[in-house]
Parts: C-alpha cells; sequence; structure tokens
C-alpha cells in the first residue's frame, strides 16, 4: 500500500508539473497567438487603411473617367444621331434616284421594245415583198440561162477554113504636114510682158492684117475692119504678132511665099524646128498653169491642146502604126 502511496504521490507531483507546464505554455501560446493576432489586427487595418485610399483614388479617377465617358457617349450618341439622319437622306434620294432610273430605263425598254417590234414588222412585210419579187426570178431569169447554157453547150463551133485569097490593098490618103502653134512658155513670156502706151498707139496705126492659106484676095482683107481682140491674151500680144496672122493665128507653114503678098513669114509662129525639150509632150493636154502664168496671177492660163501640136515624125509613126502589116 506504501508503494502505491509513494507512487500515487509522484503520479500527483507529475501531474501538478504538467499542469504547470501546461498552464505556462498555455500562457506563452496565448500570449504568442495575442502578439500575433495583435500584429494580424495592425496588417489588417493598415491593409484596409491602404485599401481605402487605393479605392478612393481608383473612384476618384473612375469619377473622371466616366465623366470623360459620358461626354464621349454623348458626343457619339449626337454624331450617330447626325450621321444616321444624313445616311437617311442620302439613302432616300438615291432610292429615289434609283427609282428614276428604272423608270426610265423601263420607258427606254418599253420604246425600244416598241421600235424592234415595228422593225420586225416592216421587214416581215420586206421580206415578204422581197419573196414575192423572187418567186419569177426562176422563171424569167434561171430557166432562160439555163436554156442559154444548154443551148451553148449543144452548139457545134465551126473550125476556120482558109479561103487562100488574099484582101485587096487598101490605099489611105491623110494629110503629112500640119500648122502649128508656138511653145506655151512663149506665149505667156510674152503675155506676161508689159505693153506700154507707145507700143498701144503702134499697134492701133498699124493694119489689121490676117494671113490664110486659103485666101483668094488678100487685098479684100485688108481693106475690111480688124475686129477687136476676143480677150486680154491677143491684146498683150498685138504690139509683137501685129505682122503674123492677127495674134495667135495659125499659119501653115507649107504655103508658098507668093500666097501670103507682101507679108513675110516668121519663123517664130511655128515650133517644127524648135528641139524636143521647148516642146509639149504628145497626145497630153496639160491641165495646169505654167509657173510663170501663176505669177502673173491676174490673166487666163493658155493650154495648147490638139492634134496640129504634134511634131511631124511622132505624128508618122502614130499613123503607120495603125496601118496593116499588109500594107507595108
Amino acid at each position: 500500500m506504501s508503494t502505491w502511496d509513494v507512487k500515487e504521490g509522484e503520479l500527483l507531483d507529475e501531474v501538478k508539473k504538467s499542469r504547470e507546464q501546461l498552464k505556462t505554455k498555455l500562457k506563452d501560446d496565448w500570449t504568442a497567438a495575442n502578439d500575433h493576432s495583435s500584429s494580424i489586427q495592425a496588417t489588417a487595418k493598415s491593409v484596409h487603411a491602404e485599401t481605402v485610399r487605393v479605392v478612393d483614388e481608383q473612384i476618384k479617377d473612375l469619377d473622371v473617367q466616366m465623366e470623360a465617358l459620358d461626354d464621349f457617349v454623348s458626343r457619339a450618341k449626337t454624331e450617330n444621331g447626325h450621321h444616321h439622319e444624313s445616311h437617311s437622306v442620302s439613302v432616300q434620294s438615291l432610292s429615289n434616284t434609283v427609282e428614276e432610273s428604272f423608270g426610265n430605263i423601263s420607258s427606254h425598254f418599253k420604246s425600244t421594245f416598241d421600235r424592234v417590234k415595228n422593225l420586225g414588222e416592216e421587214m416581215e412585210l420586206d421580206l415578204g415583198d422581197l419573196q414575192d419579187g423572187l418567186e419569177p426570178l426562176n422563171d424569167q431569169l434561171c430557166q432562160p440561162l439555163a436554156n442559154l447554157r444548154e443551148d451553148i453547150t449543144r452548139a457545134a463551133l465551126q473550125e476556120y477554113q482558109p479561103t487562100g485569097e488574099t484582101p485587096a490593098k487598101v490605099q489611105y490618103h491623110y494629110p503629112t504636114d500640119l500648122p502649128r502653134t508656138e511653145d506655151h512658155d512663149l506665149i505667156i513670156s510674152r503675155i506676161d510682158e508689159v505693153s506700154t502706151p507707145t507700143k498701144d498707139r503702134d499697134a492701133s496705126d498699124r493694119d489689121g492684117t490676117m494671113v490664110f492659106a486659103d485666101l483668094d484676095c488678100p487685098q479684100k482683107m485688108m481693106t475690111s475692119p480688124v475686129r477687136p481682140p476676143p480677150s486680154r491674151m491677143s491684146n498683150a500680144s498685138a504690139p509683137e504678132h501685129i505682122g503674123l496672122a492677127g495674134s495667135l493665128r495659125e499659119v501653115n507653114p507649107n504655103v508658098p511665099n507668093h500666097t501670103t503678098g507682101s507679108i513675110g513669114f516668121d519663123p517664130r509662129a511655128s515650133i517644127i524646128s524648135m528641139p524636143p525639150e521647148r516642146t509639149l509632150p504628145l497626145f497630153k493636154r496639160s491641165t495646169r498653169v505654167t509657173r510663170s502664168a501663176k505669177k502673173v496671177g491676174v490673166r487666163d492660163p493658155i493650154i495648147s491642146e490638139g492634134g496640129e501640136n504634134m511634131l511631124p515624125t511622132a505624128l508618122e509613126e502614130s499613123l503607120s502604126r495603125r496601118k496593116s502589116p499588109r500594107l507595108n
């Protein structure tokens, strides 16, 4: 029993010690918990204060931003309203324009359809007229052509059979000497010369004798009155050629000297003996005015033409080419 009492006393002492240790430990833990709670409270207070401060600043910034956003939204609403109104007006005008365009296109299509319809009817009428006109073509043209072709194909060609007879030789009489006028350039150069009053008076004093190859009575022509010149060309050339067949009249160089009487023959009245470069080309009619005539500008150009301006050699060659080879 004593042992149990001793063990009980020791147990009680240990329990007391354990209780004291537990109290001390609990006190220390409580103190530590209290300190930790105080630090947590201080930290929480500081965090709360900082949070409140940050939130207040953010609220202030958010208020400013919200005011700016409200202004932006109001401006956006205003601009959107104006834009919507302008867009509505433009869309309305566009719809009106489209409607007018559709109306114009519809009227144009209607008129085009009417014209095409009328054109089709006219073409049908013309086609009917053409068909009616072409119906007798087979009887009036095709059948005669077919008959003509059959007649030609059936016709027998006759071969040439020589007879051995030579045609009689024929003699052709033609003149070989023809009168000629002066060169065109010489006539124009004489026209371009300015006539003086003295020369005009001398020309009026002279007689107007005209020389012809077939005159029977020269005295009668000499006594006849002088005709006025037909143009300015004859007036300009009268002082120089008053003794030569009255201005530019042709003189037959083949007539003997006794036919013309006492009036002498001027070799300038003919260009038979002139070189080829001073004569006009054969068988060509000049329709252009020479440079000298263009410079004057007030006198009419004189165009030499006709067979009388041909050289005798060229005339004989052209006539000889027309003869039959059997006549040479």
